[in-house]
Formats: structure tokens, C-alpha cells, sequence
């Protein structure tokens, strides 16, 4: 009975030294991925090869994988797209902070190396577990954070894409997904969450068209309405004109067209005849110009930040 007593926390021991030192393999090798992602980020381009639904950084913007290229979306607030080490399990995620913020989890990751250098050595011994920080890390402004500074329904603009919002003005993209309440690209909601304005009756493309220049729509419900057109002065006041069931440059992604002037993303189908994302439109209906002789690429130009051809 006294030999088992004693080797009961002999055995505690151990196990937490293990699970230590496990742990701090995984953060050594997290700081060391996140550390060759950052390296090679500058090289990933809107026309390198991606599997849908990837995220990463292009540069210092946020890039999503849409049809097997990357659409990108600015980061809010000067903060610049980085990948960082996960803390308690192995990875890395993509987020938008600082750069003296990414360098300083990169290096928190690298301290659980042995020596805290970036190579990782070949089938480790045992090592003693190192000692934990003094001071934890900082809070990560990591999606999907949930509540608090950066979380849903605080309708501060702060929260990054891909986390939970409960209106477009939670959200640093200006866009809360239509349909399924998560910070989106205002592009790219237009394709694949049928807009922006969760919680909203309807779906709407306001932060898609500020992204391209465009004036935005009034919004839906508002009371400071667009005034309707004045009838002709000679026009009887018994018969004013007709308004247009559609007006021009505002039909929604996947609306009927007759042309590209209709469409809020500046694109009518070739094929379709339907309102298309620019980019998308390339891939998937042989450009833009519905109703035209042959099919143009402008609009996925102008997104691109290039000269129309």
C-alpha cells in the first residue's frame, strides 16, 4: 500500500511532464510553419492555383479561393492579412493584425524549440518542458472570436471575416453574410450567401458596390427614399411614364439581364443572361455582355485593378 501511495504522484508527474512537452512541440511547430507561410505569402498572387473554400494571405490582403483563384478583400483599419501559430493544437489561421503582433506569436511559438531556433530537430529526446511564459500571449483578432471586442452584435466594424455577426455593422467588410451570419467579402457573398445584411428582410450588394466605386443603393425601408423621376412638363398629369421594373446598374448577382449596364456587378452572363460576379462570370458563363456578339472580360479588368481592354 505505501509503494503504490508513493508511486501515484510519481505517475502524475510524468504524465504532465509528457502532455508539457507535447505541447510545446506542437507551438514549435506551429511558430516554424506560420514562419515559412509568411516568408512565402509575397508570392501567392490572385492567379495562383487554390482548392475552394482555401483562405490565405496575397500579399497583405485577405485571399479566398473562388473557382480556383483567389479573390481578395482589404483588412480594416491599416491592420494587414498575417498567419499565425495555433496556440493548443497544430496549425496556423489567417487573420488581420499587425506585423509587430505577428512577429511577436511567431517568436512565442519558436521560444518552445530547443535553443528557439526555426529548425526543427530530427526525432527529439525528451526534454525537460520549458518553463511557461510569464506573460500569456495576446489576444488573437482571430475570426469567429464570438463575443467581445471583435464579436457578434457589437456593430463596431470590428469583426474579421469568416466570424459570426448578427449585422453588416459588425463586420470590418461592411458585410454580414444573408444567409449564413458570418463576415464576408462583399464580392463574394453576392455569390455564395446571396448577398450581405443578415437579419435584414432582404439580401443587399451596398458594401460590393462601395468596393467597386459605385454609388451604393438606397437601402431597403429607408426614409430618406430615392425621389421618384418628375413627369415631363408637357406630360398629362392624368398619364405619368411608367417607372422601369428594374433600374439600370442595380439588379442582384443571379437576377435576370439584358445586358451589362443592368447588373450591380456590371456583368450579364454571356450565356446565362443572368447579373454574374466579373471574375466568376469568366469561369463559369464565358465572360460578360449578354446580348452582345461576343463575350468581354471589363468588369473582372476594373475589379482586377487593370486598364478595360
Amino acid at each position: 500500500m505505501l509503494f503504490a501511495k508513493s508511486i501515484a504522484p510519481l505517475a502524475l508527474f510524468l504524465a504532465a511532464s509528457v502532455s508539457a512537452q507535447s505541447i510545446a512541440q506542437t507551438r514549435c511547430s506551429n511558430g516554424q510553419a506560420a514562419q515559412k507561410a509568411d516568408a512565402a505569402k509575397a508570392s501567392i498572387t490572385t492567379s495562383s492555383a487554390c482548392n475552394v473554400g482555401d483562405s490565405t494571405c496575397v500579399g497583405d490582403l485577405f485571399g479566398q479561393c473562388v473557382s480556383g483563384k483567389f479573390v481578395t478583400t482589404a483588412c480594416a483599419g491599416g491592420l494587414k492579412c498575417q498567419i499565425l501559430p495555433l496556440v493548443n493544437k497544430a496549425g496556423t489561421s489567417v487573420a488581420c493584425t499587425t506585423d509587430a503582433d505577428k512577429t511577436a506569436r511567431i517568436a512565442d511559438s519558436l521560444g518552445n524549440c530547443n535553443g528557439g531556433g526555426a529548425a526543427a530537430p530530427a526525432a527529439p529526446a525528451a526534454p525537460a518542458a520549458p518553463a511557461a511564459p510569464a506573460t500569456p500571449p495576446p489576444a488573437a483578432p482571430a475570426s469567429g472570436s464570438g463575443s467581445g471586442a471583435n464579436g457578434a452584435g457589437n456593430k463596431k466594424g470590428t469583426q474579421f471575416i469568416t466570424g459570426p455577426c448578427s449585422s453588416d455593422a459588425d463586420c470590418a467588410s461592411a458585410c454580414c453574410g444573408f444567409k449564413s451570419g458570418k463576415c464576408a467579402g462583399p464580392v463574394i457573398a453576392q455569390e455564395r450567401d446571396g448577398g450581405c445584411g443578415f437579419g435584414d428582410a432582404q439580401p443587399n450588394d451596398t458594401a460590393a458596390r462601395i468596393f467597386r466605386g459605385q454609388q451604393a443603393a438606397a437601402a431597403a425601408g429607408s426614409t430618406a427614399a430615392a425621389p421618384a423621376a418628375p413627369a415631363p412638363a408637357k406630360a398629362p398629369a392624368s398619364a405619368p411614364p411608367a417607372a422601369p421594373t428594374t433600374k439600370k446598374g442595380t439588379q442582384f448577382i443571379t437576377g435576370p439581364c439584358k445586358s451589362d449596364a443592368d447588373c450591380a456587378s456590371s456583368c450579364c452572363g454571356f450565356n446565362s443572361g443572368k447579373c454574374a460576379g466579373p471574375v466568376i462570370a469568366q469561369e463559369r458563363d464565358g465572360g460578360c455582355g449578354f446580348g452582345d456578339a461576343k463575350p468581354n472580360d471589363t468588369a473582372a479588368r476594373v475589379f482586377r485593378g487593370q486598364s478595360p481592354a
